[in-house]
């Protein structure tokens, strides 16, 4: 998942990591298999498609540089909302 924070001089506000953590788990093999497990973040200049000093990456992985940011566990709990507008 991608967080974009239009304020550069703010951080992310704790409750959207959680929340995009959260919606990352259920969407994992964790909610298949029920099992509770935490996200982690990490920086956008930590990301690279490439492996350090060469090394091959399969189809689809990225690499991630330096230190994960764990969030706390969270339970297997997903929503959706559906928004209509109707126009005048």
């Amino acid at each position: 998942m991608v967080i974009k924070n239009p304020h550069a001089t703010r951080p992310v506000p704790p409750l959207t990591l959680a929340q995009a953590g959260s919606m990352v788990i259920c969407r994992s093999a964790a909610w298949e298999s029920g099992m509770v497990t935490s996200a982690w973040w990490a920086h956008a200049h930590q990301v690279s498609k490439s492996g350090a000093g060469g090394v091959y990456l399969p189809v689809g992985t990225f690499a991630v540089q330096g230190r994960k940011n764990f969030l706390p566990p969270n339970q297997l709990v997903m929503g959706l909302g559906v928004v209509f507008r109707l126009e005048p």
